[in-house]
């Protein structure tokens, strides 16, 4: 046999290794049910439907002009719904509420496998598309080498060689996907019964449910609230790939705050109101180690979250802060309520912006977390760039950008900030990072790494935290707790105010780890543990922290 039916016997065994591919098609119509969860969304007040246009009109309307309703919904009913950790219902009420966010995590669960389904989708044609480019590429060599010369051969045959083995290595993963598919159609079945078996449940405790005569009528909008989340989430899925096609053009539409011309007069009433938020904190820490003086600290924190609509694309915010001491020095002391942030919201353009003293968190709060006074801007989906100006709580010049992505299974993000000397007498630094985290089943694995151009004494200018993470807490819902593991080393220049309830601020850079617990005993109520072992980088004295919380939401 000569080499050229060799080389086409080694081709039939390649494609014979390879499964055919599993069909996949995407329906283009508009189902009905999405048209009539739009209509009840703008009943609601929570996305504005064009005036002037009938209901045989909106039947014509594309995919793309659904996703863009379904778009500014998804920012309204999260800015000026009634908060998920706000649930005031009556009687048997909160058995609504438990339903309907069964419902909602089946939905975002189903999302999340349906769009890792279509990403392998895409991979697989990129595949295909090499696969058949090297099987070519493995003819034509293989007519070549049958046409040359036996001293010719040799060379020819190591670049056959070189595509056979791109070749198998793009065969083995066209199987690999394959596999997987076949995998995530079965989850997908498995989800989509579970969301009917919810939808259906829901749906028979609606009908059958009968309000106690002391519900007031606040109680009756939140179940209205959660009826809306379950729409929202059923549209997300539906016009998932429309959402994330849309990019740029979204973004005015998605960050409307307008309410629906359609709402009913106490609904519009409903948007000139203040709205009021908040959270009780009681803490307790005890520290220990040979890089401090041991002490223990206790202290109960308020904090009230207030928000007065402007305009339709305005608000003005607020936060106020509360805190009394107990044990060692700061026993007895108490700051009454300071007005801690103060900014406008709103939105110029495809542009968000916060114009004020707010909260500003950078990788993770690793670098910085508290409280900025200055302008931050957003724009961009789907990568959002953030941009700031202002000073940080200790009053040093700051200048940062952040581009930042995330999809259904993992997010990046990378930034470089600049920051002044402070009143701390902390000196100047610029620090960048760069992040992420990959999200399976109920896990999460994370990473940043933080570069500074301040070093430390011994000439250290980098660092870097690992995440691992398990479960999936939610402050609604009784039971669902989550546990987190971090591995930290971080020279001093690579951070100004560390997020960490450990002793970061007290030592010359450290290396350590953490262990955290998070809990919900009740809805709206959630209790933490957090242990820090930590070393200081420079001079190998240890610290280590236990830290525990109950907080309440209201």
């Amino acid at each position: 046999m000569n080499k050229r039916n060799l080389m086409k016997m080694s081709i039939l065994m390649f494609l014979s290794a390879v499964p055919t591919q599993i069909g996949y098609t995407v329906d283009k119509a508009v189902p009905s049910w999405a048209y009539e969860s739009v209509q009840e969304l703008a009943n609601d007040g929570i996305v504005t439907l064009p005036t002037g246009v009938d209901d045989a009109e909106r039947a014509k309307f594309t995919r793309r002009d659904m996703a863009l309703l379904v778009a500014k919904a998804m920012h309204n009913i999260n800015d000026k719904g009634v908060a998920s950790n706000s649930y005031e219902l009556v009687g048997d009420s909160s058995v609504v509420t438990t339903k309907a966010k069964v419902l909602s995590d089946a939905v975002y669960e189903l999302g999340k496998v349906s769009g890792r389904y279509e990403a392998l989708n895409v991979e697989y044609a990129a595949c295909e598309e090499k696969y058949n480019r090297y099987l070519l590429e493995m003819e034509r060599k293989a007519k070549a080498i049958s046409n040359i010369s036996a001293a010719k051969q040799p060379k020819l045959e190591q670049g056959y060689k070189v595509t056979a083995e791109e070749f198998q290595t793009v065969a083995r993963r066209m199987a690999e996907i394959n596999s997987l598919r076949q995998s995530y159609q079965g989850s997908m079945a498995q989800l989509q019964a579970k969301k009917a078996a919810a939808e259906k449940d829901l749906q028979s405790i609606i009908q059958t449910q009968q309000p106690t005569e002391v519900a007031t009528k606040n109680s009756m909008n939140t179940g209205s609230y959660d009826n809306d989340v379950v729409k929202l989430d059923a549209l997300k899925v539906e016009f998932d790939k429309e959402l994330r096609d849309l990019g740029m053009g979204a973004s005015y539409v998605a960050n409307s705050y307008k309410t629906s011309t359609e709402a009913d007069a106490d609904k519009l009433a409903e948007d000139a109101k203040y709205s009021l938020s908040g959270e009780a904190r009681f803490s307790y820490s005890d520290n220990s180690g040979s890089a401090i003086d041991g002490y223990r600290q206790s202290r109960l924190r308020v904090r009230l979250y207030g928000t007065a609509r402007i305009n339709d694309d305005w608000s003005l915010r607020g936060m106020l802060e509360a805190d009394k001491y107990f044990l060692n020095n700061n026993h007895g002391n108490t700051d009454w309520f300071n007005f801690d942030r103060y900014y406008l919201h709103g939105l110029t353009g495809a542009t968000t912006l916060d114009i004020g003293r707010f909260g500003y968190n950078i990788a993770e709060g690793n670098i910085y977390d508290t409280s900025f006074k200055g302008i931050s801007a957003s724009v961009g989906n789907p990568i959002k760039y953030t941009f700031v100006a202002g000073q940080t709580d200790g009053n040093a010049e700051t200048y940062g950008a952040t581009a930042r992505y995330k999809s259904y299974d993992y997010d990046m993000e990378a930034g470089v900030h600049q920051f002044g000397d402070d009143k701390w007498n902390s000196a100047s630094r610029t620090i960048a990072h760069a992040s992420a985290n990959y999200y399976f089943d109920n896990f999460r694995l994370g990473a940043i790494y933080l570069h500074s151009n301040l070093a430390d004494t011994d000439g250290n200018k980098d660092g870097y935290v690992g995440t691992f993470a398990y479960g999936k807490l939610k402050t609604w819902e009784k039971g669902t707790y989550e546990f987190q593991a971090k591995y930290y080393r971080q020279p001093m220049g690579t951070y100004v105010t560390h997020t960490m309830n450990g002793l970061a601020g007290r030592l010359d850079g450290f290396k350590g780890f953490g262990l955290f617990f998070y809990y919900t005993l009740n809805p709206n109520v959630v209790a933490g543990l957090e242990y820090y072992r930590l070393r200081n980088l420079l001079s190998d004295e240890t610290g280590s922290t236990l830290w525990g919380q109950v907080s309440y939401y209201f």
